[in-house]
């Protein structure tokens, strides 16, 4: 729990206009055997306790009543709404991967959105970019 109005962190932030926003915490990305996540990503988040501390983060967040926007990477079957033209999003294109619906597209348990909780789907690495991010924040 957080006991002052400040998290902590590199210089603090204050929490009367924080917003926390959770991004691309994916079983695809996040596990060992996700295909993204077996290329060494899952392993760095693990060395780092990645999931532990923002989970830790969230509960922080969610105690404080504080909004929380999780973003995730998520693709239509047709990858027709890719803002991207690198060839990393290529490569996830042409072997399918990552695709709404998919177990490897979903947001891992330990960061599990809440019913009222934002989730936006981004298309590319900017998460405000061809996104209801701008949206969401507005309200």
């Amino acid at each position: 729990m957080i006991a002052s109005s400040t998290v902590a962190g590199r210089g603090g932030v204050t929490t009367d206009r924080a917003v926390l926003m959770p991004m691309d915490f994916q079983e695809g990305l996040c596990r060992r055997d996700g295909r993204l996540g077996m290329s060494g990503l899952a392993a760095n988040v693990e060395a780092r306790g990645g999931l532990t501390k923002s989970q830790q983060l969230l509960v922080a967040f969610r105690e404080m009543g504080r909004p929380e926007i999780h973003t995730r990477l998520a693709f239509d079957p047709t990858y027709s709404l890719v803002t991207s033209t690198s060839a990393r999003f290529n490569r996830m294109r042409d072997a399918g991967m990552m695709l709404a619906g998919s177990p490897e597209a979903q947001i891992v348990a330990e960061l599990s959105p809440l019913e009222s909780e934002h989730v936006v789907t981004k298309y590319a690495v900017n998460p405000s970019v061809g996104t209801t991010l701008h949206n969401v924040l507005a309200t």
